[in-house]
């Protein structure tokens, strides 16, 4: 029989019954304070180029335009598409893009406390749910694709545990429908694809472990497969980051790979005790077959509905470079890496809290509870008071460190802790149990790929709330107790979270030693965010200079990656070009794109002086733009005390006259 304690499907034991108001109650309430939460939020801090791409590409689809045909577009299209509708629904601004994100952000919160009832007590899931909000846009509120991934991967892992748990297709239908639509938002909702597959013939295994007759054809073919795909994880190793990539990427992505491969095996070696008999192996895949083909029938139709918009304007070949070549080329020049592998260290008094189950017990058959409880109280509690004291220290950098490195590097942990879990704890759980311990922790994984190869602090809470519910999952399954231990740890991270973060400073945020600024409200006519006072000061200097020297609607060039100048401050882009890295000799031929810009009637060209990442204007470019162009004015603001400006504008605008230019 199996332990209670073991099994995540037996958690309503006797003192864990509530009401079906209870449920709803405690679901509203967690809702609702982050909802909150978020929304006082959600004005708060930028990085310019993202808001210009994001806000620029959502104008062009409002317009009629093709992304990649008509414009640069940096993901797939479908977000594009979705910021349009926004726009469509509440005007061109920035906060429009913010309130449809926050519209998904309700529906996101309410399915992450759905899928922590499945592990907890409905007030336990309710504070998960709290960490879950306040680990995302609240720290970033601009609408990138990265939230719409990880809402869907949130989605998909719901509707995984209803296939699992009522054997209906239709739920399999709809997860492949959020797959769909991730891929066509961002093309990393790849790795969600992969991660439920990984899910599939994880569950066919379970389905007909001792089943199977016949030979053993179809797990020699599987595990060729499982083994060529393991080696895919080589793939996200460079030469940037080569150690900590192996220890986030390589580890867990071959450790998810082996395990189903060593449960290949070894279901074949179990007795069949069940109903049904014997089957040949030609059924059981047969039955994989069918399950991949209902994923994919839902996964096609978001793609199809986007690929037939590229096709009716034969635009296929646009949409083949801007999905296949241009993220390469941007992987290639927006890089970074990881802390020191040394950061990992601070990650252990953390996964001692959550998987102190998993430690030896001596184990008695009087009062065995109370005897598992005093052989784990000495982990519990200096833990405790390791994050107590590093709580009251957290104003020093080694103290920001320990806590927040603490998390920051925890998912390849535990990824490997849980399959460890369902290794070892095999006999105990229950077979619904493993599947969807499994499938969390395969979505959990191949989601903090995101992270590749741009590992800034940012791009781990894309994937944070899925290592989360994760850990949730692997400290019920492996028999961790709840209590005030783990809501201590749980209340830490809420606190770190609202008192240290702040997301007026997205980047700066994250890094030792950060200290808060002044912050001010944007004075521009598309966007009044809340920023650090040096880009409200320089972005509202740049919108009076413009609306100087040109109107509404005038052409303006800027340049290098400067996509929000023109979105900013209501004027035409002067080509479709977000980030000129894109395309090496774009402006060399200087003759011709002086041809260009006076059959385009610009009226000004902005140069930013401090692209954030292709290279500055060449002086033979700036020159000969000069020939044409006098320099009006150059922009500039500090970013903070000590520091050097990191933005600064040259302002160049057409005042020669024709004969003037001749001569």
């Amino acid at each position: 029989m199996s332990n209670p304690s073991l099994n995540p499907d037996l958690k309503d034991t006797d003192d864990d019954h509530c009401s079906r108001s209870q449920w709803l109650l405690w679901a509203a309430a967690a809702v609702l304070v982050s909802a909150v939460w978020t929304w006082f939020h959600l004005d708060r801090g930028w990085f310019p180029h993202d808001e210009g791409q994001l806000g620029q590409a959502a104008e062009r689809v409002l317009v009629g335009q093709i992304p990649h045909r008509d414009f640069d577009d940096m993901y797939t299209g479908g977000l594009s598409y979705l910021n349009g509708l926004s726009f469509r629904l509440f005007g061109v601004n920035s906060m429009s893009m913010r309130w449809m994100l926050f519209m998904w952000q309700i529906v996101f919160l309410f399915v992450v406390y759905i899928l922590g009832t499945n592990f907890l007590r409905p007030k336990a899931a309710a504070l998960v749910t709290i960490l879950a909000n306040v680990w995302s846009i609240p720290l970033y509120s601009a609408a990138m694709p990265s939230w719409y991934n990880l809402y869907l991967a949130a989605g998909v892992a719901a509707l995984m545990f209803l296939f699992i748990r009522q054997n209906s297709r239709k739920y399999l239908l709809l997860a492949g429908l959020g797959i769909g639509a991730s891929i066509a938002i961002k093309s990393s909702g790849l790795f969600l694809l992969a991660a439920t597959l990984m899910a599939l013939l994880y569950r066919n295994q379970i389905q007909f472990a001792g089943r199977t007759n016949g030979g053993q054809w179809l797990s020699i073919l599987i595990s060729i497969a499982l083994i060529g795909v393991s080696f895919l994880s080589l793939v996200f190793v460079t030469r940037l980051d080569p150690y900590m990539q192996v220890i986030h990427f390589v580890i867990p992505f071959v450790g998810v790979t082996m395990f189903v491969l060593f449960h290949e095996w070894s279901s074949l070696a179990k007795k069949f005790t069940g109903n049904g008999g014997i089957i040949s192996e030609s059924k059981r895949l047969n039955s994989l077959l069918q399950d991949g083909a209902v994923l994919t029938c839902g996964v096609a139709l978001p793609l199809l509905a986007l690929v037939q918009v590229f096709w009716r304007a034969d635009a296929l070949d646009d949409l083949y470079r801007g999905v296949f070549v241009y993220p390469k080329l941007r992987m290639e020049h927006a890089a970074a890496s990881f802390a020191s592998w040394q950061s990992m260290l601070f990650c252990f008094p953390l996964m001692l809290v959550i998987y102190s189950g998993m430690l030896p017990k001596t184990d008695t058959a009087l009062n065995s509870k109370a005897t598992d409880n005093r052989s784990q109280l000495w982990v519990i509690g200096v833990s405790v008071i390791a994050f107590g004291a590093v709580l009251i220290s957290n104003w020093t950098k080694l103290g920001f460190a320990i806590c927040f490195f603490s998390f920051r590097n925890a998912i390849p942990l535990i990824v490997i802790s849980n399959l460890a879990i369902l290794y070892l704890k095999r006999g105990e759980l229950s077979p619904i149990s493993k599947q969807k311990l499994f499938t969390l922790t395969a979505i959990c994984f191949f989601v903090s790929l995101i992270q590749f190869p741009f590992a800034v602090a940012l791009y781990f809470f894309y994937a944070a709330p899925m290592a989360l519910l994760t850990a949730v999952a692997g400290a019920r399954a492996c028999g961790t107790p709840t209590g005030w231990p783990q809501a201590a740890v749980l209340m830490f991270f809420i606190a770190m979270a609202i008192f240290r973060f702040d997301g007026t400073w997205p980047d700066e945020s994250f890094q030792e030693g950060f200290q808060k600024r002044t912050a001010a409200k944007l004075e521009t006519e598309r966007s009044q965010l809340v920023v650090d006072n040096g880009d409200a000061k320089i972005y509202g200097q740049l919108q009076a200079m413009i609306d100087r020297y040109s109107s509404p609607g005038d052409t303006v060039f800027a340049m290098p990656d400067s996509p929000e100048v023109c979105y900013l401050t209501n004027r035409e882009p002067f080509n479709g070009v977000m980030y000129e890295f894109f395309r090496a000799d774009l402006y060399a031929d200087e003759d011709n794109l002086m041809r260009e810009i006076i059959d385009a009637d610009v009226k000004l060209i902005v140069i930013n002086e401090s692209p954030p990442f292709s290279t500055p204007v060449s002086k033979k470019l700036l020159d000969r733009l000069r020939k044409e162009f006098d320099l009006t004015e150059t922009i500039s603001a500090n970013s903070g005390a000590g520091k050097e400006a990191k933005t600064k504008f040259s302002i160049y605008r057409k005042t020669r006259t024709d004969s003037a230019r001749s001569e």
